[in-house]
């Protein structure tokens, strides 16, 4: 009887693991809607400032300089990575990318400041021995994205109010 009462228990531990399991799978599935929603809405303002700077661009007198003049060499960078695992090579090629982007702009390493968004990326960025600023940790919730990007924006602001940094990427 011991034998027949420990499968019981057995089959009823699967039973709750699969019902735990599907629990998880429901609430990741809710949670990439939101994101799948959020991206969605970014790529729409994404659009619109585009639309927004082509009409600015277009309009500017001829000849006029899109730089500030005495613009200074410093540059301020914004690398979005990730925190969580099991992303393969996803950071270290957007490690390489940005770095090589920032040396195409001839930019030396000791100008550079670098916002670093993900804490996996950020390890990256060290490795690569890049000038971190300041690491945010990836939002969780939309809610937390709303909060992340004013942050990020008082953290630019800064950088061309106090710090004189006239190129950001």
């Amino acid at each position: 009887m011991d034998t027949l009462e420990a499968l019981r228990r057995r089959i009823e531990g699967a039973r709750d693991l699969q019902s735990v399991v599907k629990t998880m799978k429901a609430l990741a599935a809710v949670s990439i809607r939101h994101y799948e929603r959020a991206a969605n809405s970014l790529d729409e303002y994404n659009r619109v400032v585009e639309l927004g700077l082509h009409i600015v661009l277009h309009n500017r007198p001829e000849g006029s300089s899109i730089v500030a003049e005495g613009a200074n060499e410093r540059l301020g960078a914004v690398v979005f990575g990730s925190d969580q695992g099991m992303c393969g090579q996803f950071n270290e090629r957007l490690v390489d990318f940005a770095v090589d982007r920032m040396n195409g702009m001839q930019v030396r390493r000791q100008h550079r400041s670098i916002l670093a968004l993900g804490l996996r990326v950020t390890g990256q960025l060290t490795e690569a021995r890049q000038p971190i600023e300041r690491t945010f940790a990836m939002p969780s919730s939309i809610t937390g994205m709303t909060e992340a990007v004013h942050e990020l924006l008082q953290h630019v602001e800064y950088w061309q109010s106090q710090q004189q940094i006239d190129q950001i990427v």
